[in-house]
């Protein structure tokens, strides 16, 4: 208000507290707040990942970590409010759990004091490169075993928001170009190789320290964006490296390559899957189902014009459909990071007034509900619900590849047309959908990715 006659302070009127989220180095967050941190959250010539999307670096497993949510999970994302051991906190990004990540992600960080100081603030200069890693994942991080450096080049681009003034009522954004730019390295710090002088680099321009009484800027720790297809589905290693501007242009600049100091965030392992998830309905049959005990007989192909004929009035038992399924990754393979799938069956009811265009037929297992368990798991059939939980002998890993599940009726008559399908007085025959619907834990940070793919077969149940 000082500095902004224009603005007026308006004050509030006392109510109820309202919780809210300081991300780490967000200095206008922290000013609004009220809250008194440190000049600088990174000490020296440090440099911290700090978040992916609204991720923060807490909530990405660190390879060999000791942490209890993320031991075996290098890379991968849990939000803080799914801790089961941890103390639970806050999420920017909630209820997600063990997402590899994928999308284009929009990787933010933060410098160190020495290095937002002028004047060296003011003409820094950095590269991000992906690694792949080649040590053992349950031992602690070893630089030694990056392998494969790959230097991460798309165009990186920001935004501020110029405040209003007086000049300028209604303030302006505007879009700074942050490279990268083609820079010459004329100079090293130890330890770093002589060699380098002479030699050319593709660098990212750090903007200068931001003026919060005349600009805004929503992202200002944003550090580099990393396109889909930028590295294959696998587990990588993000690094940083810091140059000095000490002569040429801001887009042709002459570069010393700066020295750093070690720290546990100046890495950020992350776990990519880009692989959208393929369903897959395959070898049909029809049989016939006891409910207790349980058992399944009468197993036939199912009928090539898809057919399946139902006989009403029967005690203790029903027809069944048995469909065996995957879930594949686009190349054949299982997919890996699978988050959910299920199969239902719907039906279009007698079109009488008030009928619904679709109904869903109730099955055995369906909903998750206790007092309606799976059908024919000691038979060695699998439920026809599947959800990834942490505790999953195989976790983080959880694929479904040629399972085979039991679709049948929760209650006895339960398919249309017989009385339980469609009452009070069914058709001969209806057309019904038999579908698997799936998705997987893959996030870019902001939301998951791919949403919900599903794959139908439709039939006909006659009498």
């Amino acid at each position: 208000v000082t500095s902004h006659p224009e603005r007026v302070h308006v004050p509030l009127s006392v109510g109820p507290s309202i919780p809210v989220l300081i991300p780490e180095g967000n200095k206008e967050a922290t000013i609004i707040a009220g809250i008194v941190f440190p000049a600088v959250a990174v000490p020296g010539k440090e440099f911290h990942f700090l978040r992916v999307g609204r991720t923060i670096r807490q909530e990405i497993g660190e390879v060999g970590g000791p942490r209890p949510e993320y031991v075996g999970k290098g890379g991968y994302m849990t939000s803080s409010n799914r801790w089961t051991i941890t103390p639970p906190e806050p999420s920017f990004f909630p209820n997600i759990v063990d997402a590899p990540f994928g999308g284009t992600l929009q990787i933010g960080g933060h410098f160190g004091a020495d290095f937002l100081t002028p004047p060296l603030s003011d003409n820094l200069y950095y590269t991000v490169s992906f690694w792949e890693y080649s040590g053992a994942l349950a031992n602690p991080f070893d630089s030694t075993h990056l392998t494969n450096e790959i230097q991460l080049l798309s165009p990186l681009f920001n935004k501020r928001y110029i405040l209003p003034t007086f000049a300028l009522p209604k303030g302006k954004w505007e879009t700074l170009n942050l490279g990268p730019f083609n820079g010459t390295i004329t100079a090293v710090e130890p330890p770093h190789d002589p060699g380098l002088v002479g030699t050319s680099v593709m660098v990212y321009k750090r903007p200068g320290l931001p003026d919060l009484t005349t600009e805004y800027w929503p992202f200002w720790d944003l550090i580099a964006r990393r396109p889909s297809a930028a590295a294959a589905d696998a587990r990588i290693i993000l690094t940083l490296e810091v140059y000095e501007k000490t002569g040429g242009s801001d887009t042709n600049p002459e570069l010393k390559k700066v020295a750093m100091t070690s720290s546990i965030n100046e890495h950020l392992p992350l776990q990519i899957d880009n692989r959208r998830p393929v369903p897959k309905l395959f070898d049909w049959r029809t049989g016939f189902a006891t409910f207790s005990p349980e058992s399944v007989g009468s197993i036939a192909t199912f009928d090539p014009c898809s057919e399946m004929p139902v006989t009403p009035g029967q005690v203790n038992s029903n027809e069944c459909i048995l469909v065996k399924y995957s879930v594949e990754d686009g190349a054949g393979n299982a997919h890996p990071h699978l988050n959910h799938c299920g199969l239902w069956v719907e039906f279009t009811p007698k079109q009488v007034a008030g009928a619904p265009l679709s109904a869903a037929v109730t099955l055995k297992g369906q909903g998750n509900d206790p007092a309606n368990p799976p059908f024919g798991l000691g038979l060695g059939y699998k439920d026809i619900n599947g959800n990834y939980a942490a505790t999953l002998p195989t976790a983080p890993i959880y694929s479904v590849q040629n399972f085979e599940s039991v679709l049948v009726p929760r209650y006895e008559d339960g398919w249309p047309p017989e009385p339980m399908g469609d009452p009070p007085s069914p058709c001969v025959q209806y057309a019904a959908e038999v579908s698997l619907g799936c998705s997987v834990r893959t996030v870019n940070g902001w939301s998951r990715l791919f949403g919900h793919r599903h794959i139908s077969r439709h039939i006909i149940i006659k009498r």
